[in-house]
């Protein structure tokens, strides 16, 4: 039964619309979308049609987030919240794919949202402790975050769970 219900789960999703997709949990504007859930925040831009993954270049030096094609920059700033950087050596997690609502192609980077600072020890649980993001990068318009539509769903769940355990003690 779990494994019908994780298909279904799965189909559903896919029948969202892709500018919904992009922007769940967070935002949209002309040329950039970004979503997050409880562990990562993935930042999409729009690039021409026909644009090829040879073309783009993506770079994330400090927590400066630079998004090129073909040499021109497309996305460039400080991601507004620490993110864990990828291991020496490696590229940022990124995909290029067609975006049929706007007969283009969209770039997509994921970046792994970092739970704790240099002010403060790594969370040891991050499971337990979930940021939602008021906005990608610093400057940017923030958004509610008391009205992200996961952010309802797990404090529903929380809420469940507490009063399941008050029942059993």
């Amino acid at each position: 039964a779990s494994a019908s219900s994780a298909a279904e789960a799965v189909r559903a999703k896919q029948q969202i619309p892709l500018e919904e997709r992009l922007s769940r949990n967070g935002g949209a504007s002309e040329q950039l979308f970004w979503s997050q859930d409880k562990k990562e925040v993935v930042v999409s831009a729009l690039l021409p049609a026909g644009s090829r993954a040879k073309e783009v270049h993506v770079t994330l030096a400090q927590r400066r987030l630079t998004v090129k094609h073909l040499g021109a920059v497309l996305v460039e700033g400080e991601v507004a919240y620490p993110v864990t950087a990828p291991p020496e050596g490696e590229q940022l997690d990124w995909q290029l794919r067609d975006f049929p609502p706007k007969a283009c192609r969209v770039v997509s980077i994921t970046l792994q949202k970092q739970f704790g600072s240099e002010d403060l020890p790594a969370l040891p649980r991050e499971d337990a402790v979930v940021v939602w993001w008021k906005r990608v990068f610093t400057g940017d318009a923030a958004i509610d975050v008391t009205k992200i539509p996961d952010r309802a769903a797990s404090s529903a769940s929380s809420a469940e769970a507490w009063a399941e355990a008050h029942r059993l003690f």
